[in-house]
């Protein structure tokens, strides 16, 4: 079948949809949530870490463009799989000061960015349960390769990757706010930008 789905987990889902979508071969990235026990969860439920749920993406991709394992060779760039998001306080938008009455949203997305993006190259600024590095797989086709493309990383990654890989369950998109934000953050700007 030359259409399939890959569901990935790997940080805050605004960047990673974004990355994404910029795959060849790539036709559709969904934000949402998976790997918990809850149903129908909500971005608050799951950022309060008690879901067992991650902010994870649901990728609709062509085969004859592009293959599972080169999306996984994306998933590796995208953040730091040895970060052990157990043992760390997330730090999610939720529980950020709040912003100065008056402030516009572009000064809101600059102030949120400064707070929260780390110095990592690999840009997982957050820590958390629902961060957690999770490969979702559809079939035994993708375990192999999943299984394969970690152990080709573990090679010379210089601390234990913590990816977790996992049969796919249950994905439930997340709320349309959170779909293609980043996009909506750029679209923002350059409307500020030209109409002051």
């Amino acid at each position: 079948m030359p259409v399939q789905t890959a569901t990935l987990a790997c940080g805050c889902f605004w960047s990673v949809q974004r990355a994404f979508q910029n795959v060849k071969g790539v036709h559709r990235v969904v934000c949402g949530y998976t790997g918990g026990v809850v149903p129908r969860p909500n971005y608050r439920m799951v950022c309060r870490g008690h879901t067992g749920h991650v902010e994870a993406v649901e990728i609709l991709f062509d085969t004859r463009a592009t293959s599972y394992g080169a999306l996984l060779e994306q998933f590796w760039k995208f953040h730091d799989p040895t970060i052990d998001h157990s043992a760390k306080r997330p730090l999610t938008r939720s529980n950020l000061p709040p912003m100065p009455p008056g402030t516009g949203a572009v000064q809101q997305y600059r102030q949120f960015m400064e707070r929260t993006v780390s110095p990592s190259p690999c840009g997982t600024p957050d820590i958390g349960e629902q961060y957690r590095s999770i490969i979702f797989v559809h079939d035994e086709q993708q375990r192999a390769v999943a299984t394969r493309s970690l152990s080709d990383h573990q090679r010379w990654c210089r601390g234990t990757i913590l990816t977790e890989i996992r049969d796919a369950g249950p994905f439930w998109p997340a709320e349309e706010r959170h779909q293609d934000h980043v996009q909506k953050i750029v679209d923002l700007y350059d409307s500020y930008l030209n109409h002051g």
